[in-house]
Order: structure tokens, then C-alpha cells, then sequence
């Protein structure tokens, strides 16, 4: 049963017409390639396209069609390799451990709720304006008035 369906769908693969092209540049991709490598701007080659291959096409499908052809040419990068753990000086994977570095789950939990339980940091400036909210916005100037 399953070779008979086998060859049902490749007779319909084989039935298919062949697709067209889906860019009307591709005939001309040697030439495209070659005229950027010789350092000429996408409105040049347009103009070129234009003028010698009679081929009407705008300069972002250039631009797009050299771009699609540069990233199905490069080669595939292998992926980033991302480090498993903190990083560390080789002075400091001697040391003792921070006090701030992960020590799992109930460490996190409890800087959480040391943070919490630290009281507020007093206000050591003194305030730039003062606010009343019967009275406009005055600045606090300790800066004296000129003289006239």
C-alpha cells in the first residue's frame, strides 16, 4: 500500500511542468556580480541593464537581488557558543566567593529580602525645588541676587 502511494506522488511530481524562474535577473546575476565587484553603484547597473539588455527594473530589486544571492553564497557560520557560567579573571577563580555571586535559588531569595529590609538612603542633598500643593513651584535658590 505504501509503495503504490509512493509512486502516485511521484507521478505527480513528474507530471509538475518545471517552475520559472522567480527573478528576471537571474540571467543576468554573472553580470550583476561582476559589475559590483568592479565598484559600480546599483543605479549604474540599472542604467546598464536598461541600456544594453533592454531589462526595466528598479534599483532596490537590484539592490534586493544581490543581497538574496550574497546570503545564499556565504558560507554558514557555525553558531555562537554561549559561556555556561559566570566569566572570570584567572585572579579571581582563586578568591573567595562574592557575596553577590549566584549561589542558587535560596541565595537569591535571601538578597531579595535583605534589600527589602534595608532602610531607605536618607536624602543628603538638599531638595532642588519645594512643593506645596496650595502654592506654585518655587525653586530654592542658594545662589544671592545680583546687585542692580
Amino acid at each position: 500500500m505504501a509503495f503504490a502511494m509512493e509512486n502516485a506522488l511521484q507521478a505527480i511530481l513528474d507530471s509538475l511542468p518545471p517552475r520559472r524562474r522567480r527573478s528576471k535577473l537571474e540571467p543576468y546575476a554573472a553580470l550583476i556580480r561582476a559589475l559590483r565587484a568592479r565598484g559600480r553603484s546599483y543605479r549604474e547597473i540599472v542604467t546598464i541593464l536598461r541600456e544594453r539588455c533592454g531589462l526595466r527594473v528598479a534599483m532596490h530589486t537590484v539592490y534586493h537581488f544581490v543581497r538574496a544571492r550574497a546570503q545564499k553564497n556565504a558560507a554558514p557560520r557555525p553558531p555562537r557558543r554561549q559561556p555556561s557560567g559566570p566569566v572570570r579573571r584567572a585572579s579571581e577563580a582563586h578568591a573567595s566567593p562574592s557575596p553577590l555571586s549566584p549561589g542558587g535559588p535560596d541565595d537569591v531569595w535571601a538578597r531579595i529580602a535583605a534589600v527589602k529590609q534595608r532602610a531607605p538612603a536618607s536624602a543628603t542633598e538638599p531638595k532642588a525645588f519645594a512643593y506645596d500643593e496650595n502654592e506654585p513651584l518655587q525653586l530654592i535658590s542658594d545662589i544671592k541676587p545680583r546687585m542692580r
